[in-house]
């Protein structure tokens, strides 16, 4: 009877135990930065999902590798450092650069928590993308002065007392707050060629809209960012104007 109590006590260990580690995995699933569980060697015993996005490897081949396999040759500090991290079992904050599957490069910051389970030294090591993060980062502080520069629009536009202070003043918020290069305001003419006439300009301009005969026509000219939102009542974002074919007619002028 004792054995058999002794026997069903482990397997009720050894099933708590699987449970706890299903759970701290699914857990672990969550974390936003890169997760991998070490041993003292640094060898890889477990990782997350974001681990394997980050590296570009499935979790299967993660298991197994070592440091050597993800720091960039160029990496500081040097390998040998990272390798007596995990061996001296202490807490450790670096950035260096990880190398991912495909061998494209990317700046990471890693940050190693020593722990011991039954005797032996486990590391776990979580790794964020600073290069994702700055991105983020960056697009973050562009939402917040656009949300700004929006915020003083509506605001000017309640206390305008007439219409050309107020595309002034849109302008100048757009350029100052948000951070454009030009910004400008342009009335459609009902005239033959149903040009575009600005009405409002701020920042960087030096004479391009007055050399460029916008149109709002079916036309060539007509089939830029401009015309086309007034024609369709669209609006329009163009990414890239040095590239963009309908913007080839002003192009000459937008260098200069």
């Amino acid at each position: 009877m004792s054995k058999s109590r002794d026997s069903e006590d482990e397997r009720g260990t050894a099933g708590r135990l699987c449970a706890s580690e299903a759970g701290f995995r699914a857990l672990a699933d969550y974390l936003p930065d890169a997760y991998l569980l070490h041993d003292s060697d640094g060898t890889v015993l477990d990782v997350n999902r974001r681990a394997c996005e980050v590296h570009g490897y499935t979790r299967e081949e993660l298991i197994g590798m070592k440091p050597d396999d993800f720091d960039a040759r160029d990496s500081s500090p040097s390998r040998q450092d990272i390798g007596s991290w995990f061996a001296a079992g202490k807490v450790t904050r670096l950035e260096t650069r990880r190398r991912r599957k495909d061998g494209s490069v990317f700046p990471a910051e890693v940050c190693i928590f020593p722990f011991r389970e039954s005797g032996r030294l486990l590391n776990v090591a979580l790794v964020s993308d600073l290069g994702e993060r700055k991105r983020a980062e960056g697009m973050l502080h562009r939402l917040n002065r656009q949300l700004s520069a929006f915020s003083g629009c509506a605001q000017v536009m309640m206390r305008a007392t007439d219409e050309q202070g107020l595309l002034d003043d849109v302008c100048r918020i757009i350029c100052d707050t948000a951070g454009y290069r030009m910004a400008w305001v342009g009335y459609a003419e009902h005239d033959e060629a149903k040009s575009v006439r600005p009405a409002a300009q701020y920042g960087i301009e030096k004479g391009y809209l007055h050399n460029i005969g916008i149109s709002w026509a079916d036309t060539e000219l007509g089939r830029g960012p401009t015309g086309t939102a007034i024609r369709t009542g669209i609006t329009q974002v163009n990414q890239n104007f040095l590239t963009n074919p309908l913007t080839a007619p002003w192009r000459e002028e937008a260098i200069k």
